[in-house]
């Protein structure tokens, strides 16, 4: 972040004759850019991230992602009971980089290649939400998208979509 400030702003300066009007053109800017990054600190988006997936009659969740470098006891892919059959788990910061990740329900991993082989991912994966591997179907995040909500644990649908 400094060699880019120093390449952007300082450097030109150096051979620069000063003025008023220039002084002043350069402060402006760096005032622009740092309330630009003031205001994304602010952005609630930023600050965290929610996954929340359906797993009725589920004892215990996990969410199990390359952001955790794959580790499926990793403390913050612990996932939070909802009322409704639903689990949640809460990352601050939120994550600043693509996240690809899969749902851990009671000790197993989900695996979507069957609802793949069966055709039930094309829509997913023509949105980008899902994205196939070398060896393997898995859920996709794309940084700055929101939070996941709506997810059925196993499968390609939303929560929102008829069978």
């Amino acid at each position: 972040m400094i060699i880019a400030f120093d390449a952007l702003f300082l450097s030109p300066m150096r051979n620069f004759n000063y003025s008023r009007g220039s002084l002043f053109s350069y402060l402006m800017i760096i005032v622009f850019f740092s309330a630009d990054i003031a205001a994304k600190q602010d952005d609630p988006n930023h600050e965290s991230l929610t996954f929340t997936v359906t797993a009725s009659g589920a004892t215990s969740v996990r969410l199990h992602s390359n952001h955790f470098g794959w580790d499926q006891h990793h403390p913050k892919g612990v996932a939070k009971q909802n009322q409704d059959g639903t689990w949640s788990v809460h990352i601050r910061p939120a994550w600043l980089k693509n996240a690809r990740y899969r749902w851990i329900v009671d000790g197993g991993k989900e695996y979507l290649t069957g609802e793949h082989a069966a055709g039930k991912c094309k829509k997913r994966i023509l949105d980008g939400s899902i994205v196939r591997t070398q060896n393997e179907i898995l859920r996709f995040w794309k940084s700055g998208s929101g939070n996941v909500k709506g997810e059925i644990a196993a499968s390609c649908k939303f929560n929102e979509e008829k069978s």
